[in-house]
């Protein structure tokens, strides 16, 4: 998937770290540019900021994953700010 959006240097790096031992190495590696295309992440003025483009980015499903209640509650705040703003 890495290589499929522009990243294939970073995965081979990765994978190479990865499969030699070094998984702190591998997983500091990740470009925060991929991080940024998959998820958002941070904190909630950043998610609230940023939610606007993946609402617009034609998705149709969000997950939201996380063990803290206020996670939550940040993506809700986050669909409430953007409510007819498409």
């Amino acid at each position: 998937m890495m290589i499929r959006r522009g990243f294939g240097d970073a995965a081979e790096r990765i994978q190479e770290l990865y499969l030699a031992g070094h998984k702190a190495e591998a997983t500091a590696t990740v470009p925060d540019e991929w991080v940024d295309a998959k998820s958002l992440v941070g904190p909630p003025a950043r998610i609230k900021e940023r939610y606007q483009a993946w609402e617009n980015c034609g998705a149709t499903a969000l997950s939201v994953r996380t063990k803290q209640d206020e996670a939550v509650e940040v993506m809700a705040q986050a669909a409430r700010l953007n409510v007819g703003s498409n």
